[in-house]
């Protein structure tokens, strides 16, 4: 992974803000979600929650906001926007998401054991936290 994506990580890595940012509008975020899932054409989508419908309030147990397939991979919106987590190869579908000001960020390299600064994170008693569960993941 190109180093300014790890450095974008650490510019987002709050130390004391572990679910969304300390300015974080979910209003925002949903619209953001929307429009990404809708300019991908993408019907398979989910809530971090699971669910596939409009919600009321956030899911306060996960570091993104939901997740959309595409052909040939599953696209992970986080909290912490512009942040895409891509899991598989999404191949030329996704290369508008530039053009929204989202950046991708290949899943594999972000396996690697979180050694950011917010301590929540291991005081929730996740086992060898990452990088992906830091930004796209349910954290409990």
């Amino acid at each position: 992974m190109d180093e300014w994506r790890w450095q974008l990580l650490r510019e987002l890595d709050d130390p004391l803000w572990l679910a969304y940012p300390a300015e974080h509008d979910q209003y925002a975020t949903d619209e953001r979600f929307h429009v990404l899932r809708h300019r991908l054409g993408a019907e398979d989508w989910k809530w971090a929650d699971g669910g596939g419908a409009d919600r009321d309030t956030g899911w306060p147990h996960a570091s993104y906001v939901g997740r959309i397939t595409v052909p040939g991979a599953v696209l992970t919106v986080s909290n912490f926007a512009p942040l895409v987590g891509v899991s598989g190869d999404p191949g030329p579908e996704v290369e508008e998401l530039d053009e929204l000001g989202w950046v991708l960020i290949p899943e594999e390299p972000l396996w690697r054991s979180y050694d950011g600064s917010n301590r929540t994170l291991f005081q929730l008693g996740l086992r060898n936290p990452t990088w992906w569960t830091r930004f796209f993941d349910n954290l409990y």
